[in-house]
């Protein structure tokens, strides 16, 4: 029969500290990748990316409308000197055919350009009204100081966080060169299979698998020595016990 691990009192601390310095770990880390605020910095970059995109849309909103207003611009140079020349067809032109169709089309200039005057200057008013919007000089969009908070928030939680992390796996790794290979490759056993390597007896489950033992088991262990290293029948994974008896 193959005798039973065991494991001296500062051994035990070692092992209890390896768990509990592991678990932080554990925890610390499901925090950095689960942080509310790198929610919320998402959650403003796409406002701020729906915000630019609208931008982007307006600005070629007002390229558009700069063409109009050229072309409106252009047109009504042209209803200008078309209404030019009719007058002065009419004031050289004695016959009275010719006039008529000459006073004819100075109406329809005289129309045409009034309402080429009035698109023109609706096209000025918006433009000037996006001008007044889009802020002085047209510099392109400006970063939201929201998101510029949020991003300076996250990084410095990163930073907290990932300073953590390094100085517990640093603890982690001084304690398991602390631990004897038997119980350390037992530790890694249970990290591997369950992502715990040693768990708390807890009253009458394992605090890994968390499966109540059976009476059998719970007074095999009760009656262990202090430093029989005891292993969950389940699961396989270090059991930490309350030795202060």
């Amino acid at each position: 029969m193959t005798a039973p691990l065991t494991l001296d009192a500062a051994g035990r601390g070692i092992l209890a500290e390896l768990a509990g310095v592991d678990e932080r770990t554990r925890l610390l880390t499901a925090r950095l990748q689960a942080l509310p605020e790198t929610a919320e910095v998402e959650r403003l970059e796409a406002a701020d990316e729906e915000r630019q995109r609208l931008a982007r849309r307006a600005r070629g909103d007002e390229r558009g409308r700069s063409a109009t207003l050229w072309r409106l611009t252009r047109d009504a140079a042209n209803m200008r000197a078309r209404r030019r020349r009719d007058i002065e067809g009419l004031r050289a032109n004695p016959d009275t055919e010719r006039r008529r169709d000459l006073r004819h089309d100075l109406a329809v200039a005289e129309r045409r350009l009034a309402e080429l005057t009035d698109e023109i200057a609706r096209e000025q008013r918006t433009l000037e009204a996006f001008g007044a919007s889009d802020g002085p000089g047209h510099e392109g969009p400006v970063e939201d100081p929201a998101l510029v908070q949020a991003r300076a928030e996250q990084q410095a939680v990163v930073r907290d966080l990932t300073g953590q992390i390094t100085d517990l796996e640093h603890r982690s790794r001084e304690l398991r060169e602390a631990l004897p290979p038997q119980i350390l490759a037992l530790y890694r056993d249970g990290e591997r299979d369950h992502g715990v390597g040693a768990a708390p007896l807890l009253g009458s489950s394992c605090g890994a698998c968390f499966i109540d033992l059976d009476a059998v088991t719970l007074r095999r262990f009760a009656a262990a020595p202090a430093d029989e290293v005891l292993t969950c029948p389940e699961c396989g994974v270090l059991l930490l016990r309350d030795t202060a008896r």
